[in-house]
């Protein structure tokens, strides 16, 4: 039995650091480390916030290419030095706010009734996709500079 207040829903094992928590063959250690379940940690979502690989009783987080694992062991990073923006619709504009500056500028102007939109960013380019529903239809454009 482990001498510690938070134990474990099934084996628990005192170390020099602490305790750490096992569970039998048939059962998996959960992401809070306490906990034994019969689902493997990878088939749930949010388990890494990019790809889970699984072990025989454990898991452990990795990244796409051109991110790194942050100390956490979760989150994953963008290398890409590119600066990074949100944008949004005012029904009129679409906007980009600089997350570093929070500068704000107007992308695209004189829409009529823009209430959707998204974008798709590689290296080459950068669209955005936007909808008007007085128009009642799916725009694209380029963001040069962005």
């Amino acid at each position: 039995m482990c001498i510690y207040t938070r134990e474990c829903s099934h084996t628990c094992h005192n170390t020099p650091e602490g305790y750490l928590c096992s569970c039998p063959p048939d059962l998996y250690l959960q992401p809070d480390g306490v906990t034994c379940l019969k689902t493997h940690p990878c088939d749930a979502w949010g388990t890494c916030s990019q790809l889970c690989q699984q072990f025989k009783h454990r898991h452990k987080c990795s990244c796409m290419e051109d991110y790194h694992l942050m100390s956490d062991q979760f989150t994953c990073k963008s290398t890409d030095n590119a600066t990074a923006f949100v944008i949004f619709s005012n029904r009129h504009e679409l906007r980009g706010v600089d997350l570093q500056t929070f500068n704000v500028k107007a992308l695209i102007s004189s829409l009529k009734n823009t209430i959707a939109l998204d974008f798709y960013h590689t290296k080459q380019s950068n669209m955005i996709f936007w909808t008007d529903v007085i128009d009642d239809k799916i725009y694209r454009g380029t963001l040069i500079g962005q």
